[in-house]
C-alpha cells in the first residue's frame, strides 16, 4: 500500500489480509498507524510524499523491485504521482490501478469534485464556492463547512511569541511566589512530625 498513516491504510491492511494476502506498506513514519494491526508483516520507510513526490515515487520503485511485490494500492494522495508518471510506473513493471490523470484532476480537490459533480447533474450536499470575504459575510445558509485551499502565507510571529514565552515566564514566577514564602516559614522538624 501507498501509505500506513490513516485510518483507510488501516482499513485497506485489514480486507487485503483477511482475504488471504501479504500486507506491507510504505511510510515515512516508522510508527504509522498501520504499524499497530498485525495484518501489516512489513513497513518499509520511504520519503514523506508531500514535500517531493517525485522523490517518494523513487522509493516506491525501488521497494516495489526489491521486496518482490505483486500489486501497489494507493490509499492517500500518492494516486496523484502514480497517475501523472504512468508510463514510468509501468515501465519498472509495477502492477497497480490507477485513473488518468486527466479524470483524477476532475476529482482529486473539493472544489473539482462539486464543479465535476455539479456538471454531470449528480446530486450532492448544497454548496458554494465563496472566494471573497464578502462572499462569506453574506452567506446566510446554515451549517457551514468552510474550506481554505491551503496555505498561501507562512509567517512566524516572532515578537508574539517572545512576548507570550516572556508573560508565561513571569506568571509562573508570581504563582510560585505564595508557596515558597510559606514553605520558607515552616519549621522542618514539626512538619516531618505532624504527618
Amino acid at each position: 500500500m501507498t501509505d500506513g498513516s490513516g485510518l483507510t491504510a488501516r482499513q485497506t491492511a485489514a480486507q487485503l489480509a483477511d482475504a488471504g494476502h501479504t500486507v506491507g506498506v510504505l511510510s515515512p513514519d516508522p510508527v504509522c498507524l498501520a504499524r499497530f494491526t498485525r495484518r501489516v508483516r512489513h513497513v518499509w520507510r520511504v520519503p514523506p510524499y508531500g514535500p517531493d513526490p517525485l522523490r517518494w515515487l523513487d522509493a516506491m520503485l525501488s521497494v516495489y523491485q526489491s521486496a518482490g511485490t505483486d500489486v501497489l494500492v494507493p490509499t492517500q494522495e500518492q494516486v496523484a504521482v502514480l497517475s501523472a508518471c504512468d508510463d514510468l510506473v509501468r515501465a519498472a513493471g509495477v502492477r497497480t490501478a490507477v485513473p488518468s490523470f486527466e479524470a483524477l484532476s476532475q476529482v482529486q480537490d473539493k472544489l473539482s469534485a462539486f464543479a465535476t459533480l455539479t456538471a454531470a447533474g449528480l446530486p450532492q450536499p448544497e454548496g458554494a464556492i465563496l472566494a471573497t470575504p464578502a462572499d462569506v459575510a453574506a452567506w446566510d445558509r446554515f451549517p457551514v463547512f468552510m474550506k481554505d485551499q491551503g496555505i498561501t502565507v507562512f509567517s512566524v510571529p516572532v515578537l508574539s511569541l517572545v512576548i507570550m514565552v516572556v508573560l508565561a515566564g513571569v506568571a509562573g514566577l508570581v504563582a510560585a511566589i505564595l508557596p515558597s514564602r510559606r514553605a520558607a516559614k515552616l519549621n522542618i522538624l514539626r512538619a516531618i512530625t505532624s504527618e
